[in-house]
C-alpha cells in the first residue's frame, strides 16, 4: 500500500468554496486518517461533474479527491459546477500545514512540514521544544500552508 505522500496531488477549489486534493492516481485501497474523506471525481461525458463516494452508472472516473471532513452531498453526490487548480502539494502539507521557524542566533529560517495536526500555540511550542529541540526564547515561528517567499534587503526598495 502506498503512503499518501507518495501521490501527486494538486489542490482544487470546487465551486469557488471547497478546497480538496485531487489526483489521477488510483486511490481505491487507500486508508485515510480520521477526519478526511475520499471521493471519486466522476464525469458523465457531457457536462455533469460530481464527487461521489461510489461509482455511478453512466459516469466515468476522472480522478480521486480527498476532503477535510465531508463534502455537503445531496443524494450521495456533490455537484461540481466549476473547479480551479491552485497548486501542487503533498498530503501532509495540505492536511497539517507547515511551520516557518526563525533562529534569532543564526538568522536562518527553517521550514518544517508537519505530519500531525497541531491545534494550538501550546502544542506547536511543545513540538518545537521537545521534538525539534529549539529553545523557545531563541526562535520565532509562524504557521503557513502553500509556499512562502522570504524577501531580503535587495528584494524591495
Amino acid at each position: 500500500m502506498k503512503n499518501l505522500n507518495d501521490f501527486d496531488f494538486c489542490v482544487l477549489l470546487l465551486n469557488g468554496e471547497v478546497s480538496v486534493l485531487f489526483t489521477v492516481s488510483d486511490m481505491e485501497d487507500m486508508e485515510l486518517p480520521e477526519g478526511f474523506s475520499q471521493y471519486l471525481m466522476l464525469y458523465d461525458g457531457k457536462e455533469s461533474v460530481v464527487a461521489s463516494y461510489k461509482m455511478i452508472d453512466g459516469y466515468e472516473v476522472r480522478g480521486w479527491m480527498v476532503a477535510k471532513g465531508t463534502l455537503p452531498c445531496s443524494d450521495g453526490c456533490y455537484r461540481i459546477e466549476r473547479y480551479d487548480s491552485l497548486h501542487t502539494v503533498s498530503f501532509n502539507e495540505w492536511a497539517y500545514g507547515k511551520l516557518a521557524v526563525l533562529d534569532h542566533n543564526t538568522g536562518e529560517v527553517i521550514s518544517i512540514s508537519l505530519d500531525v495536526l497541531l491545534e494550538d500555540s501550546e502544542e506547536i511550542e511543545d513540538f518545537l521544544q521537545d521534538v525539534c529541540h529549539f529553545r523557545l526564547g531563541e526562535i520565532s515561528w509562524m504557521q503557513f500552508s502553500g509556499e512562502v517567499v522570504f524577501m531580503g534587503p535587495g528584494d524591495y526598495r
